[in-house]
């Protein structure tokens, strides 16, 4: 199973459901369909993963003065690197430890977003450094919020019965990814799962190492053979 990792995550921030408030794989799912999207003349790209950068850029090219908004430095991006110096040469400004802390529209629609400004602090589980809150703030005006802060599997489907396999539930993270071996992408009850679905939002030449493992695990899985160990 490689289902992805297509929702997006959003905002908990006060004010985001105003009108102007988009989340990132929408945003671009619609540019890609031709669909007409009024973004208005200022952008802020929320996060600082390949989805964010893809969002930037995408928007500086439809003539949109553009700003991603990250709470922590450039150095801890996990957005490619390149990628983050192409977009800066396109136009994109970036504020670094900055993090929305409430929208303010007028009329239902996003006018002002309040900005906190971030410190780091000890490393999380992630290895990079704990974007810290300073309690000082600064307002910019925006028309549009894009928060493309993370994305997650869609996995209701897995609770209905007729999907639940020798009546068992999926074994999943509290991030609704596949809790799997990671040696052999052996799931559960014959069922191999990898690529986004099981690490997160991720690159596709992650998910093709996956599926070579899982290629490999189930075809020592069919023979009776013992998948630990071999996969190489």
């Amino acid at each position: 199973m490689a289902l992805g990792a297509q929702n997006a995550v959003p905002m908990r921030t006060k004010g985001s459901d105003l009108e102007g408030c988009l989340l990132g794989v929408d945003y671009l799912r619609n540019f890609a369909l031709g669909k007409d999207i009024d973004l208005g003349k200022k952008v802020a790209i929320v996060g600082g993963g390949n989805t964010a950068i893809d969002c930037a850029r995408t928007t500086v090219r439809q003539g949109c003065d553009v700003t991603l908004v990250y709470r922590r430095t450039r150095k801890e991006m996990p957005a490619e690197a390149y990628e983050v110096d192409a977009a800066e040469e396109e136009g994109v400004k970036f504020h670094f430890l900055t993090n929305p802390a409430e929208m303010f529209g007028i009329d239902g629609r996003l006018k002002t977003v309040k900005m906190e400004i971030m410190e780091l602090g000890e490393p999380d589980a992630s290895g990079r450094r704990r974007p810290q809150p300073t309690g000082k703030y600064f307002d910019e005006e925006y028309d549009t919020v894009i928060a493309a802060i993370s994305q997650a599997p869609e996995v209701a489907f897995l609770a209905e019965d007729k999907n639940k396999v020798a009546g068992k539930d999926w074994n999943l993270t509290r991030w609704m990814t596949a809790d799997c071996d990671e040696d052999t992408m052996y799931w559960s009850e014959n069922v191999f799962a990898g690529g986004d679905f099981r690490r997160g939002p991720a690159t596709a030449i992650e998910a093709i190492a996956d599926g070579r493992l899982a290629s490999d695990s189930i075809h020592h899985y069919l023979q009776d053979e013992m998948m630990r160990g071999i996969v190489r």
